[in-house]
């Protein structure tokens, strides 16, 4: 291809890439279009791309359980749920009843490592959480009013003899479904998109989706999806 080579530009100009105004690329998302005005279907900024309104870096990373991790013992109180592979641990662990999940968690004061370790969700690269997606349903016939968030904490990853590995604090609400949605019982499902709260989460961080129910009518199964961007 001969490029732009020894073209004038008033003959050239339309084959130029340009963004939607003249100052150039900044922090925000701005359409790419060529030198007659005519839209691309990329945008650009000094730290993402989208093409078609889609991230390029897009991501997706999974919660779930059975019926069968009967979920929820107790009521009015939040567990979490396992992460990626649906497994779930012989026994659950609470994260208390507050309106949201505890904010710190002393796992070498319960003796609960070996069931924190299938929910947590490892964050290696500094994320930002676009959408929570959840689908629901109980194994009885009549349901209960459900609460759900997102969470993310700091764990300690230290060796020692001390037993300290593991421990959460710096808790931040990512994610939640403000107010609850009641399930009708294992004749339907029930789908809830999660508000974002918190977006970012910083690499070496984890992360826990969590459910709460006002009553034990059911032990729910739950399929959980999480769309995010690297950044």
């Amino acid at each position: 291809m001969a490029g732009l080579t020894g073209a004038k530009p008033s003959a050239s100009y339309q084959s130029l890439l340009r963004v939607n105004d003249n100052t150039g690329i900044d922090s925000s998302l701005e359409v790419v279009e060529d030198g007659a005005g005519t839209d691309s279907p990329i945008k650009v900024s000094t730290t993402n791309v989208t093409v078609l309104d889609h991230q390029v870096n897009t991501q997706y990373a999974y919660f779930g359980c059975a019926s069968s991790a009967t979920l929820p013992p107790i009521a009015d109180t939040h567990y979490p749920v396992a992460f990626s592979s649906m497994l779930f641990s012989s026994s659950t662990l609470s994260l208390g009843n507050g309106a949201n999940p505890a904010l710190v968690l002393d796992i070498s004061g319960l003796n609960q490592a070996d069931d924190l370790v299938t929910y947590l969700w490892y964050i290696p690269d500094d994320i930002t959480v676009a959408g929570v997606y959840v689908w629901a349903s109980p194994d009885g016939a009549t349901g209960d009013a459900l609460t759900f968030h997102l969470m993310s904490y700091t764990i300690d990853t230290s060796l020692d003899a001390a037993g300290d590995g593991g421990d959460l604090s710096s808790g931040v609400v990512v994610a939640d479904h403000v107010g609850t949605v009641t399930s009708d019982g294992y004749e339907s499902t029930i789908n809830q998109s999660l508000t974002i709260q918190s977006a970012n989460i910083d690499a070496g961080d984890v992360a826990m989706f969590t459910m709460a129910a006002d009553g034990t009518n059911g032990n729910y199964a739950m399929n959980v999806t999480v769309k995010y961007y690297l950044r």
